[in-house]
């Protein structure tokens, strides 16, 4: 239960740092786009996941922007997919000793970020790889690895564990 608790206090961070990337990017014109929808892209975290899970629970499809403002139900999505990611995340590096993509305590994050996405990519694209290139990859980690570093500054700033 604890692992649990904590992996939802560390998905507030990551989705506040979401939002903050995503603003600073569309302020310099990087378009981000979500994974599970569409190809390329450059957005582990979006709302696709929480979004999903959301309409199974309740029924409904909700629609929304990328970014349409940090006190919405988007952030709900948003927290919801970050949430579900870390804790794929933890379980595929604990239990298959995935190695880390970058040094130090971001590119754990980064790491457990990237990992917890490939189950549930798999689970809404398929197993399809025909848009997905190197591209993609560098994409990912352009847009990871700052959301990683925020929330891993913001993190520590709480003394949150991961």
């Amino acid at each position: 239960m604890k692992f649990v608790w904590n992996s939802f206090l560390l998905a507030i961070p990551v989705t506040v740092a979401v939002w903050f990337v995503s603003m600073i990017f569309s302020m310099i014109g990087i378009k981000t786009t979500p994974l599970f929808s569409s190809i390329p892209s450059t957005s582990v975290l979006t709302g696709t996941i929480g979004n999903k899970v959301m309409a199974y629970i309740t029924g409904v499809v909700p629609q929304f922007n990328q970014i349409s403002g940090l006190f919405s139900m988007n952030s709900l999505y948003v927290l919801l997919s970050a949430w579900a990611i870390i804790i794929a995340g933890s379980f595929l590096m604990r239990t298959f000793k995935l190695p880390q993509i970058l040094k130090g305590t971001e590119g754990k994050l980064t790491s457990l970020i990237i990992y917890g996405a490939i189950p549930f990519y798999l689970i809404f694209v398929g197993f399809s790889v025909q848009g997905f290139s190197l591209m993609t990859a560098l994409g990912l980690l352009v847009f990871t690895f700052p959301v990683a570093w925020i929330a891993g500054w913001v993190g520590s700033k709480f003394r949150l564990s991961f």
